[in-house]
């Protein structure tokens, strides 16, 4: 009879105990978040307010040899949206943190990477040139990038408070929230850092995305938005959006 009430209790308490840890992981990864997100204001400010580019072009896509292809290049063809996103906006930030293990979130396995096309190669790269990060768990929105190729700087954003900066990214889920969905489904929600400096735990169902489309599953953070228009786009002049 008591070993049957102790099994009870167990099965009572332990997802309790599981849920408070990853509660105390979320906490980390805000703190970890809003360090980040200091680092790339600071670095606006010695780059005339300007956000890291990746390559000089004012346009989104067209990478010279294609997209996905130019990350690697020794020319000065720069880096891909897609890397320069997920990765190396982090190779840019890291003289301002000084620190790799905050770039990985405790709720994220161990040398976990946004990585989709270059196969490693990436990963590689970043540790030839003495970037050892063991882990990426946060994404940048890359419209700021093509804000920045653009010439547009912190005092064109009429919003900084509703604007992206910095937000999780998970391979396989959002563990804060519990959905079991991937981090940009409309069910999850993350931690997220904006151009204003503030750091909160954001909800994708709560995203302008969302309510403009009823129909949608998932927000891509990286678009730039249209408040008037209610739609999305890469123009740098389309500033006012989460």
């Amino acid at each position: 009879m008591v070993i049957a009430i102790i099994a009870i209790l167990a099965a009572i308490l332990f997802p309790v105990f599981a849920r408070a840890r990853e509660q105390a992981r979320k906490t980390t990864c805000a703190s970890n978040l809003k360090q980040l997100t200091t680092g790339m204001l600071m670095y606006t400010q010695d780059y005339d307010e300007q956000f890291m580019a990746g390559r000089p072009e004012c346009s989104h896509g067209g990478c010279p040899g294609g997209d996905f292809q130019c990350w690697n290049q020794a020319d000065g063809r720069g880096i891909d949206d897609f890397h320069m996103q997920a990765q190396w906006y982090a190779v840019c930030v890291y003289p301002y943190v000084k620190n790799a293990q905050i770039f990985q979130c405790p709720s994220s396995a161990p040398g976990t990477y946004k990585d989709w096309f270059s196969g490693g190669q990436s990963m590689a790269r970043m540790a030839a040139l003495g970037y050892k990060f063991d882990g990426i768990s946060y994404e940048w929105k890359l419209a700021n990038a093509l804000a920045a190729r653009c010439k547009r700087g912190l005092a064109m954003y009429q919003a900084p408070v509703n604007r992206v900066m910095l937000i999780e990214n998970w391979q396989t889920g959002a563990p804060h929230s519990g959905s079991g969905q991937w981090a940009f489904h409309k069910t999850s929600a993350n931690n997220a850092s904006f151009v204003d400096g503030h750091v909160k735990f954001m909800r994708m169902s709560a995203h302008r995305q969302i309510q403009c489309n009823p129909a949608a599953n998932d927000v891509d953070m990286h678009w730039a938005w249209n408040a008037d228009a209610c739609s999305n786009g890469w123009d740098p002049a389309l500033i006012d959006f989460p």
